[in-house]
């Protein structure tokens, strides 16, 4: 068993995503949350590779856990979690939440995502698994009416109403990871994007 491991935390929570890259509209949700749902840890939680975004330009796994791990170093209550990352090939999120489960016996699990996952989440593998495994929380973002797009999905599975919860929405921070890729390409400032380790590691490593 690691050290993690060996950590009692009654209230735990799971932030997934691709963060590619982290950003400080992502930390900023993630304290936002934290503080909603009364959190005592929130692990971030990159993916490998989404089976449902194949297509999708992503930098190294490898990469982007470490940048969050820069993101996350010396904040209090936010740990980078390698669940995902460590594993290779496609993501399933109902694995890596039964890996959870088995770590973290003794916590009430919760698993934050981005309102635009909405749009595909009953398609994901057992998705039922998922709700039995983890309070699944959505986490609204601007431009998005969450509202509806959750009762679509209801609307489209019946069987997940009133399984997900809706988180209120914090600060309108409007921060985009595809601009801040096209930002470096084009060689442009990200600076106040992202944390500042986070740029740096971008530069050195000529990541995007």
């Amino acid at each position: 068993m690691n050290q993690q491991a060996k950590q009692i935390y009654k209230r735990l929570g799971v932030l997934g995503g691709t963060f590619n890259p982290i950003h400080h509209g992502h930390l900023i949700a993630a304290r936002e949350a934290m503080a909603g749902l009364e959190l005592d840890r929130l692990l971030i939680m990159p993916n490998a590779r989404s089976p449902l975004r194949m297509e999708e330009e992503l930098a190294p796994a490898e990469a982007r856990l470490e940048m969050v791990r820069l993101a996350v170093e010396g904040a209090p209550g936010l740990e980078a979690c390698d669940v995902e990352t460590s594993r290779k090939g496609t993501s399933y999120l109902v694995d890596s939440l039964q890996t959870l489960r088995e770590r973290y016996p003794m916590s009430e699990l919760s698993f934050l995502m981005g309102v635009d996952s909405l749009s595909t989440f009953e398609r994901w593998r057992e998705v039922d698994r998922i709700v039995d495994l983890a309070r699944v929380c959505v986490m609204p973002r601007p431009g998005a009416d969450a509202k509806k797009a959750l009762s679509a999905l209801e609307a489209r599975c019946p069987k997940l109403i009133g399984r997900l919860k809706l988180l209120e929405e914090g600060p309108r921070i409007d921060i985009s990871a595809t601009d801040i890729r096209d930002r470096v390409k084009s060689g442009r400032s990200i600076r106040y994007l992202v944390p500042d380790a986070v740029r740096e590691y971008i530069g050195e490593n000529v990541i995007y």
